[in-house]
């Protein structure tokens, strides 16, 4: 659900910042989003401990600003 989401508002002109704790799939959905030539980064973290929303958050702010957040956990 969380990389179709991604994908839809990545169409829709959205930098998509994506977090997962599984690495592997986190780097081949934001390969896969820029070969499509959307922009987007990525955070591997656990969003459910504090470490892992302060690295999300800092993610955001080196983007500048929030415009949508989807919450797509566990």
């Amino acid at each position: 659900i969380g990389k179709y989401i991604a994908t839809k508002l990545a169409i829709e002109n959205y930098h998509v910042i994506l977090t997962a704790r599984n690495e592997n799939e986190l780097k081949a959905t934001t390969e896969q989003l820029t070969r499509d030539g959307y922009t987007c980064s990525s955070v591997a973290c656990d969003m459910l401990t504090e470490e892992g929303l302060k690295s999300a958050l800092s993610a955001v702010q080196k983007l500048g600003r929030l415009d949508v957040l989807v919450t797509n956990i566990g």
